[in-house]
């Protein structure tokens, strides 16, 4: 059986903070950490391809910028800068892609993570059009897989008008992940930004999942979702983590 990886992105926790901060209501706002919203520049829409029998599709929800040195907290400034400008990118703002994984196996369509929304910013939410490039509709997802639950892997959850964004999809979560951020209150003061922000980032995972969170479906690392597609562990991002 081939073993798709479901990882947790190789990224600090802090990432979305480099996005502009949450609002108290559906996600973020633009630039609450003054940072001005940036457009999306020229990404991929969507690229195709196969793992042995699956057909997996990249579709992109956006793109999200903020401060490099949200992504890099632990790096020195002069490393930093030197490294960012080795790679010919700009020194004073860092951009990422919002991308989530369409496999089709077995006559279903599962994807990986449910993308941004609007949750991230005003460069996010691209999903639904994406997946409608593809003659798809958001009736036609079987599953959706969680990695994490962080505003930008559950935001497409939630539909603009409050309710369950794919109606027929069943959501999988990471147990461990759901305890700390969504059944409790989580203990976000490791996160190297504003108490408030910690705060609205919270509530946007809490209000995201809210219409999803009476019927999700918890798993542990080595359940298989499909065949062909098992989740395994991936050190990253997991609840309560602290860069050491």
């Amino acid at each position: 059986m081939a073993r798709f990886a479901i990882d947790r992105r190789k990224a600090i926790l802090s990432a979305a903070a480099g996005a502009s901060a949450l609002s108290s209501g559906i996600g973020f706002q633009p630039s609450a950490l003054g940072q001005p919203a940036t457009p999306v520049i020229g990404n991929a829409s969507t690229y195709r391809f196969k793992v042995g029998e699956i057909v997996a599709t990249v579709l992109s929800d956006g793109q999200i910028s903020g401060p490099p040195r949200v992504y890099a907290s632990d790096a020195p400034e002069p490393e930093l800068t030197d490294a960012l400008r080795r790679a010919f990118l700009p020194t004073d703002r860092m951009t990422l892609d919002l991308n989530v994984v369409l496999v089709e196996t077995g006559g279903r369509r599962i994807l990986l993570e449910a993308g941004a929304g609007g949750t991230m910013g005003p460069n996010g939410g691209r999903l639904v059009g994406n997946l409608a490039a593809l003659g798809l509709r958001a009736e036609d997802i079987d599953v959706i897989v969680v990695s994490h639950t962080h505003p930008d892997h559950v935001g497409n959850l939630r539909s603009a008008d409050g309710v369950k964004a794919f109606p027929r999809a069943t959501v999988l979560a990471p147990k461990a992940d759901w305890d700390f951020f969504v059944r409790s209150d989580p203990d976000l003061s490791y996160m190297p930004v504003p108490a408030d922000f910690r705060k609205r980032f919270t509530e946007a995972i809490k209000r995201s999942v809210e219409p999803i969170a009476r019927e999700i479906e918890l798993y542990e690392a080595g359940d298989a979702i499909a065949p062909g597609l098992t989740t395994i562990a991936a050190q990253g991002i997991r609840p309560g983590w602290r860069p050491s």
